[in-house]
């Protein structure tokens, strides 16, 4: 390169440096980055060369423009005080105010030279924080009457200072009186103050400016424009028509009432709220001191929105029935939609915290009853006010609304609660901390500008008399309902099953009167064992002391189920815990035999034909009908182990056709049970529902077998992916009768005798599956193991672990629990804790801490089942989507409950006075905790992921333990190592990347010396240097970023493309070109949404895809898999068919071999120095 190069060269990387200084905020913190285009470059040349001068003339100077340092008039008094770190604090080379004393702060605000709104808005808004008015209009008039300090001259200082400080402060005046007009509507001293004000100070100056500003001072005490509000009559009357409900008898209820009209009352009545809060009503949490007094208006906001949403879940639990509550949850709904489309967002919180009441949220049966429309309706409300990230979702939609429209208030103070709370009012030089005031300020700024803009809707009184005047529960009350309507303990039922069961149903007083009827003696039917009273012998009950009554304790099994099925309605959650732990204590055929003599309860002995029909219809059918229920329950419900319980089905299916003709419920109850018996004989099982959405596109392609590559050529995500599938296909095919197996056959307690004899004929289920998951936690030690020592270099075995991490972290965001914490027990272990060069290396990267932290996080609550699901999942938000628990926590809870409590209750029957016999209760407490942990089982299993299955993937994983080291293996090779990493240099490596990386940009340049010589004529420049200083500071993505952003504006547009050009002009003389492209809506390419575009040709009947790449590496060739892949999803074509192509400045090695095992060619072209 010549000298005349040399110097136009760096002269351009000057004028792009100084401009990169200037804007470099572009780039932001995320890694964002923007380039440089040749027109920006033209524009950043012709800018560099304008004069200051004319491109500040364009607008008036601001307080930013002014240097306060430079020497001005002085002025006497305190307002004469020089600048110090004692008086005023501003951000280093700015002149924004951080912190400073009152006086101060007036001073900038009624600066001479220049204004800044901002600041003033600042100021006005928060000064009650740090001041009082009184004390503000002092110190105006302190600054109104200032004067020159000896020695200045008194005209040039009247004209210079004088008059523009008194036009600041005049102006000030006038903001304060005409739009913070509330200052003095409360406060008459304030009002007589500022009149004194105008008058002695103001007048005698400025009279007409006086005169003018008392007038606007009278109009605007008169004109209270937050509680008066002033609507456009004409817009009133373009105003819809209300939809007033009709006339009826008795009292107005909710359903009464169209959701629109409510919506519309709803969003009067807040407004008028909302119009009266103050803006110094949000100062210094002044709502959350002295019971509110400084803050009435915003206190009432407050109270109202806690009334409308206890509201809300009041009218829920009110709901006439089932069917009744649900149609109120649809009501409400369609309520929020309608205040979403008014703007009303506070209102559409409040009804959302009605629905996430405890009483209300918990009653999941009736929420799936919800119709799908209203539903649907219901998730794109929620989304809008999804409290993720700080609301991030409700404050970007929040942009593109116009007004009217009622903010979500409660934001808004967590906001200010977080400002006040964060930083101290004053500094510790006794400032006043303006910085935080400013920023207080800017929220209070947000929530007046929606004050402003009014509803144009009519009132409907009766509706806002019914809102205002409804009844509201108080919690205690709500949840006792919510209780009676789903009993706790409840899970894994639908609404037509408790309906059946008869909760929440209007009445049931006759059949509870039918109890109280005494039929004498039964007949005696040879074999029949129900005919035992209950007694200590064969029933153990407690008093609870509560609600909740008598609770089961231990009881025979003629005893267990003859409550099941007995008059009286068992709970739904004896029922659920019965159906889920019978085979524990009795077989199938055993079961079903006492149903069946359950069913045939012998008629009364020697009674009238009157009694006996009695009889039949008060305890005869009743019991029949519980039968039927128990057995409906059994098949549609907790049917896991059946299918594989040999003849229980055909069992089943005969008893049924037996009792069919028995009356037409019996027929009806019993076609109902028939259909999901047939489909579970023909192995038809229930499928599990899958999440809404289209499945993601795999990221991985390859022709090859799963032999033929490995565990680092798959995207982590899309291994996790893969992973998913396999562990959610184990955890499906999990069954509760071989859960219990497992446990029974590993206890550690004493099992007595006559316990092991009840259970000989229990079914013994094979526990295959319940192996596969204890083993599961070897394979995965063996595996991460095995490919982390299996690496000769301290970098790689550093790479592998950050692979392992990304895709643990991947399997984190899909909530495959399970594989999370397998793979951190695995990286955790103390053999790798061993290898700590390693570890180094991979704590050198930020996101992977960041990763590492949260994950270490999440997997110390997988250790425990109750700290699982409070923590991880959330607590009333239990597989409301696809997920997979840690499947060891189930285990393990069950093993514990299996080894801690007993099986049967020894009870001595006294005879005579002395205990000569024995009775053996089964210990029902043990399979209450037993069926809360097989719930959840079968919770897990309702959904399933929306994934598609990559076979070559499932494959390797499948196949993982015929290529993993034993114990031994791994033992010797982290011994082997130790030495190694005890000794390994981490700063050489670095120095070696280093030295790496200058290598690659001593190529892209001509020569050190002319960058040397470059960058010594450059950082002559003060702003090239400071843009450099914060250039190094950036990660090192974005760094490289800029860095060639500023070369590339320099030196021109790189002529890669050019070569390519030419390259597939000599590679294709006659090849005829195309360009196919489609929107990657998913990010299955990049990650993000896209647009890939493909280059076609097509050459002597072949058709090729044509990639162009500076430099082609294993990152490179993946993205262009994942890009034909898609593409083949897409057009639904063949790969053989397409041939691909790359044309590339360089290659790294090892992508070159893959590049050749997948028939990919690579066209070289060199880039001339």
């Amino acid at each position: 390169m010549s000298s005349g190069k040399k110097s136009s060269f760096w002269k351009k990387v000057r004028t792009a440096a100084v401009d990169k200084t200037r804007g470099l905020s572009q780039y932001g913190t995320s890694g964002s980055s923007g380039s440089l285009s040749a027109s920006s470059a033209a524009a950043t040349a012709s800018s560099a060369t304008a004069s200051p001068v004319v491109s500040r003339a364009a607008r008036a100077p601001t307080i930013h423009d002014v240097d306060f340092t430079k020497p001005e008039l002085q002025v006497k008094g305190i307002f004469g005080t020089e600048d110090s770190p004692d008086n005023i604090q501003c951000d280093s080379g700015s002149s924004t105010i951080k912190s400073a004393t009152l006086h101060k702060l007036v001073e900038r605000v009624t600066h001479p030279r220049s204004t800044d709104p901002k600041i003033m808005m600042a100021f006005m808004l928060s000064y009650r924080s740090f001041t009082t008015g009184a004390e503000l209009i002092d110190v105006l008039s302190e600054r109104w009457r200032c004067e020159p300090a000896i020695g200045e001259p008194t005209e040039e200082f009247d004209v210079r200072i004088a008059r523009p400080i008194r036009l600041r402060v005049a102006n000030l005046v006038k903001a304060w009186i005409n739009k913070y007009s509330n200052d003095f509507r409360d406060d008459p001293d304030l009002v007589k103050r500022i009149r004194v004000f105008l008058q002695e100070v103001v007048k005698p100056d400025m009279a007409s400016t006086a005169i003018m500003f008392e007038k606007n001072l009278d109009k605007a005490l008169e004109d209270d424009t937050s509680t008066n509000i002033h609507l456009d009559q004409k817009k009133m009357n373009q105003a819809p028509n209300p939809k007033v409900p009709a006339p009826k008898m008795g009292s107005l209820s909710l359903l009464d009432m169209h959701p629109l009209e409510i919506a519309r009352q709803i969003t009067l009545m807040e407004f008028k709220l909302y119009r009266r809060a103050k803006s110094w009503e949000f100062l210094g949490l002044a709502w959350t001191k002295n019971n509110g007094a400084d803050a009435p208006n915003v206190l009432a906001m407050i109270h109202w929105s806690t009334r409308m949403s206890l509201w809300v879940a009041t009218e829920i639990l009110r709901g006439r029935g089932a069917k009744g509550k649900v149609k109120v949850i649809s009501h409400f709904i369609k309520v929020a939609r309608h205040l979403k489309e008014l703007g009303n967002f506070n209102g559409l919180m409040e009804i959302m915290a009605g629905f996430e009441n405890s009483a209300v949220h918990r009653l999941k049966p009736y929420w799936d009853a919800v119709p799908e429309k209203h539903m649907r309706m219901f998730e794109h409300v929620k989304e809008v006010m999804e409290p993720k990230k700080n609301y991030a979702a409700f404050r970007a939609y929040l942009k593109q609304v116009n007004p009217p429209t009622i903010p979500y208030v409660g934001m808004y103070l967590t906001d200010l609660t977080f400002m006040e709370e964060g930083s101290p009012n004053k500094t510790k030089e006794g400032l006043i901390n303006f910085m935080k005031r400013a920023q207080i300020a800017a929220v209070i700024s947000d929530i007046q500008q929606y004050q402003q803009t009014p509803y144009h809707l009519k009132s409907v009184m009766v509706i806002q008399d019914y809102l205002t005047h409804a009844q509201v529960l108080e919690e205690e009350a709500m949840y006792k309902i919510s209780v009676e309507c789903l009993p706790r303990g409840v899970k894994n039922i639908s609404l037509k099953e408790l309906e059946l069961t008869g909760v929440d149903s209007a009445d049931l007083a006759e059949q509870e009167r039918s109890q109280e009827v005494d039929f004498g003696e039964l007949e005696e039917v040879e074999g029949y064992v129900f005919y035992e009273s209950d007694g200590p012998h064969n029933l153990e009950l407690r008093d609870e002391g509560n609600e909740s009554g008598m609770t089961l304790v231990a009881g025979s099994l003629y005893k267990l189920i003859e409550h099941l099925t007995g008059l009286k309605r068992p709970s739904l959650a004896y029922v659920e815990t019965f159906l889920l732990t019978w085979s524990t204590f009795c077989t199938a055929e055993e079961l079903i035999k006492l149903l069946r003599m359950r069913y045939n309860i012998p008629f009364p002995k020697k009674q009238s034909s009157a009694i006996i029909a009695k009889y039949t219809k008060a305890v005869q059918f009743p019991i029949r009908l519980r039968v039927l229920n128990l057995l409906k329950t059994w098949l549609n419900k907790y049917y896991h182990d059946l299918p594989h319980l040999g003849d229980t089905l055909v069992l089943i299916e005969a008893f049924l056709q037996e009792i069919k003709n028995d009356g037409p419920v019996m027929r009806t109850t019993v076609e109902q049970i028939l259909p999901p018996l047939q489909r579970l004989k023909q192995g038809n099982l229930p499928q599990p529902k899958v999440d809404p959405g289209e499945p993601p596109i795999p990221l991985f392609f390859s022709g090859k077998k799963s032999q033929q590559f490995g565990f680092s050529e798959i995207p982590e995500k899309e291994m996790a992916r893969q992973l998913t599938l396999v562990d959610q296909e184990l955890l499906h095919s999990l069954r509760t009768g071989e859960l219990l197996a497992y446990v029974r056959e590993h206890s550690t307690s004493d099992k007595s005798e006559h316990y092991q004899g009840m259970l000989q004929a229990s079914p013994d289920l094979d526990a295959k599956i319940t192996s596969a998951i204890v083993h599961r936690g070897t394979l995965f030690y063996r595996w991460v193991h095995t490919e982390v020592l299996r690496e000769n270099t301290v970098d790689s075995r550093a790479s592998k672990i950050e692979r392992f991490l990304k895709v643990a972290y991947a399997c984190l965001q899909l909530r495959n629990y399970n594989s999370v914490g397998l793979l951190m027990s695995a990286l955790e272990s103390e053999e790798l804790s061993m290898l700590q060069a390693t570890w180094n290396l991979v704590s050198r990267s930020q996101e992977t801490q960041e990763h590492f932290k949260e994950l270490k996080k999440v997997s110390s609550c997988l250790r425990d089942r109750s700290q699982f699901f409070s923590s991880v999942i959330g607590v009333g938000r239990r597989f409301e989507e696809a997920a997979i628990p840690p499947l060891h926590l189930f285990l393990d809870s069950l093993q514990t409950v299996e080894n801690s409590s007993p099986d049967v209750k020894d009870v001595a029957i006294e005879e005579d006075g002395d205990d000569s016999e024995k009775a053996y209760l089964i210990c029902f407490e043990k399979r209450r905790k037993q069926a809360e942990i097989l719930a959840d089982v079968i919770a897990t299993q309702q959904r399933a992921f929306s994934l598609k299955p990559v076979e070559q993937v499932l494959e390797m994983l499948n196949n993982l333990r015929e290529s993993l080291w034993d114990f031994a293996a791994i033992a010797t090779r982290v011994t082997e190592l130790q030495e190694e990493e005890e000794h390994f240099d981490l700063s050489a490596l670095q120095s070696e990347d280093d030295s790496e990386d200058r290598s690659r940009s001593g190529s892209q340049l001509s020569g050190i010396e002319s960058i040397k010589a470059g960058v010594g004529e450059v950082l002559q420049d003060a702003d090239v240097i400071e843009c450099l200083r914060d250039v190094l500071f950036k990660p090192n993505e974005l760094r490289a970023t800029i860095m060639n952003d500023l070369l590339e504006t320099a030196a021109g547009p790189v002529d890669f493309a050019d070569r390519v050009e030419e390259a597939i002009q000599h590679r294709f003389p006659d090849g005829q070109s195309s360009e196919w492209s489609s929107d990657d809506t998913e990010g299955v390419i990049l990650g993000w949404p896209s647009s890939p575009t493909i280059r076609l040709i097509e050459h002597e009947s072949q058709r090729y895809a044509v990639f162009s790449k500076p430099f082609v590496n294993r990152a490179t060739l993946s993205s262009i898999f994942r890009t034909l892949k898609f593409y083949e999803d897409v057009e639904q074509a063949e790969s053989p068919s397409l041939q691909t192509l790359i044309v590339a400045s360089s290659v790294e090695n090892r992508s070159q071999a893959v590049a050749e095992e997948n028939s990919i060619e690579i066209l070289l072209t060199a880039r001339p120095l």
